[in-house]
């Protein structure tokens, strides 16, 4: 018996629909974070701006020339985050065209997912307080079943009709 059965390859439909899913929603994901990261630290800009605007105001018992708190803009994380779900999609895409070394894109794209998940795992295993020891094995557990399993249907070839 097999650990893998021969059909657990991108070359067959039902393993590349789950593997499309995957790339698919962990590119929305990873592209809302880099977003999310944005918007929090332009909101930690804002508050530090306007703190500074009130401290030294009221030290100086004049008023700033600045005219509030400042803006950033969001523009290099809404490139950074479209980057990475267009990196995802393409590697999508190239795995569903019939060309030689369409699963090149696809194993880059599973092993970039799965670090991302892996991170994931990492900041909510060290968070405080600590989650239940059942929660986060079941969490570990799935995430180890779910990364390894897209990286091993990625790598893995099908067996050539000879």
């Amino acid at each position: 018996m097999r650990l893998l059965p021969e059909r657990w390859t991108i070359d067959f439909w039902p393993m590349r629909m789950i593997v499309s899913v995957y790339l698919v929603v962990t590119g929305g994901l990873v592209a809302m974070a880099i977003v999310t990261v944005g918007l929090m630290v332009q909101a930690m800009a804002v508050a530090a701006s306007a703190a500074t605007l009130r401290i030294f105001g009221a030290l100086l018992l004049v008023r700033p020339s600045a005219p509030g708190p400042a803006h950033m803009s969001l523009a290099p994380y809404f490139a950074g985050g479209s980057a990475v779900g267009v990196f995802f999609l393409v590697a999508v895409i190239l795995m569903w065209v019939r060309m030689r070394g369409n699963w090149i894109a696809a194993a880059a794209a599973a092993f970039v997912g799965g670090g991302a998940w892996w991170l994931l795992a990492y900041a909510v295993l060290t968070q405080r307080p600590q989650p239940p020891l059942a929660s986060a094995s079941v969490f570990v557990v799935m995430t180890t079943v779910v990364t390894l399993g897209v990286l091993a249907a990625t790598l893995r070839r099908a067996p050539s009709e000879d």
